[in-house]
């Protein structure tokens, strides 16, 4: 139930899923006008002059669907034009946007009603009451009409835009954290990986990233068998029948073993759902691509890394915080996030496409320099290695030693616990 769960989230954010909701809804309210017909006293339809029903019909059907053709064609060139200024990467996040989406549904929605409503009224579905109905529920649409063109104008002025790109890469990957972390309240953690002893691996079947596993199921499984076991693939993680997916004990049959394994959902690609090592290589490609001579923005690069250290600054507060004491299942184990393996995602690739740039460089030692000082007992060791790599990357490619001495006055600050001076107010 709960992978089926799953598919229905995923469908749910396909570019075709509120479309055909507001069709079936616009059918519905075509439905309940005529059923709700001989329900309604004659005396109120009298009060109306219901001839304007078919006009307005009429121009809305003339009208909403090259609406909603030149709505779905700028939100298609839109996200073309993002992923390439961007990274294809992020195609997926831009066609799930909730606001183009309700847009688009609600006109193809309006249209539908309408040619419906058009061939009902012809073919005499409707009599006096079933037209007022009708006519009311025509209302409602062309109010949602308006609000949804007014919303969509807005809309029209930053969508595709590099800036609401990252924005939408952030909130996924922060998302992912947060998904990242309920995970880890089910169980102990279970530091570096390594089986434990007395337990043997459970291999995948098929080659691909863990994109979901239940952990719910699992926890219930670890409990009927009486015994640990160690889930070892994160969603995200790449799998193949060499690689385990989780550990069990030795003493395990394969009916324990199969059931684990169902426990896990494994497709080709990655995604941003509870997987944040993934946004965190979709934000460091957008970097990367602005990095490129074709493109030679580095200020893109330098509001990447931001958002990365805040991303990965969040993450620490909430590893400083959790909970150990009390999991929700005693018998399960859970690989904690790799944190060495976050930082390379996040500030590697900037580091060697940005090795000539001392803006961008400078703003990664400070990145790394924040995460180490605030998050020091978490992020010490992989912010000093960072910043180790991103300097030797940058003296092999500056070849003005004064950017390189003033490179290394900021890399010495890696590391370096920051103390806010708390002075005494003035009394001036």
């Amino acid at each position: 139930m709960r992978a089926l769960l799953f598919y229905l989230g995923r469908a749910s954010k396909a570019i075709w899923f509120l479309p055909a909701l507001f069709s079936i809804l616009a059918i519905v309210a075509l439905v309940l006008s005529a059923l709700w017909e001989p329900g309604l006293p004659d005396s109120v339809s009298a009060i109306f002059d219901l001839d304007v029903v078919d006009r307005v019909l009429n121009i809305l059907a003339s009208s909403m669907l090259a609406v909603a053709i030149f709505s779905l064609t700028t939100m298609v060139a839109s996200i073309q034009a993002a992923s390439q200024a961007a990274t294809p990467r992020v195609r997926g996040l831009l066609l799930a946007d909730r606001t183009a989406q309700v847009s688009v549904s609600i006109f193809i929605g309006t249209f539908l009603f309408s040619l419906l409503g058009i061939i009902g009224l012809s073919t005499g579905l409707y009599g006096e009451n079933g037209r007022l109905i009708l006519f009311l529920f025509t209302l409602s649409i062309i109010v949602a009409v308006v609000l949804t063109l007014l919303r969509w104008i807005g809309k029209l002025s930053h969508i595709g835009g590099l800036r609401e790109t990252i924005d939408r890469a952030e909130e996924a990957t922060r998302r992912a954290f947060s998904d990242a972390a309920r995970l880890d309240e089910n169980g102990h953690p279970h530091r570096g990986g390594a089986a434990i002893d007395g337990l043997s691996a459970v291999p995948a079947q098929t080659i691909g990233y863990v994109q979901y596993v239940d952990v719910t199921r699992l926890g219930r499984i670890s409990e009927e068998a009486k015994g640990p076991i160690v889930l070892r693939a994160r969603p995200g993680s790449y799998v193949d029948p060499t690689r385990a997916l989780a550990f069990v004990a030795n003493s395990a049959d394969e009916a324990l073993h199969e059931a684990v394994r169902k426990t896990f959902i494994v497709e080709p690609d990655r995604t941003f759902d509870s997987d944040p090592g993934y946004g965190l290589i979709v934000l460091s490609e957008i970097a990367s691509r602005a990095l490129s001579p074709a493109v030679n923005d580095p200020g893109t690069a330098i509001d990447v890394i931001g958002t990365q250290t805040r991303l990965l600054d969040e993450w620490g507060a909430k590893i400083g915080k959790a909970d150990e004491s009390n999991p929700r299942y005693a018998s399960l184990y859970i690989v904690e996030l790799d944190i060495d393996e976050l930082f390379t995602h996040a500030f590697s690739a900037i580091a060697r496409d940005g090795a000539t740039m001392i803006e961008v460089q400078l703003r990664l030692q400070k990145g790394l320099a924040t995460l180490a000082a605030t998050r020091g007992d978490v992020y010490d060791g992989p912010a000093r290695r960072l910043s180790t790599e991103a300097l030797a990357r940058a003296q092999a490619a500056m070849t003005y030693a004064g950017d390189v001495q003033e490179l290394k006055r900021a890399a010495a600050g890696v590391g370096h616990q920051r103390i806010l001076e708390q002075r005494p107010a003035s009394n001036a």
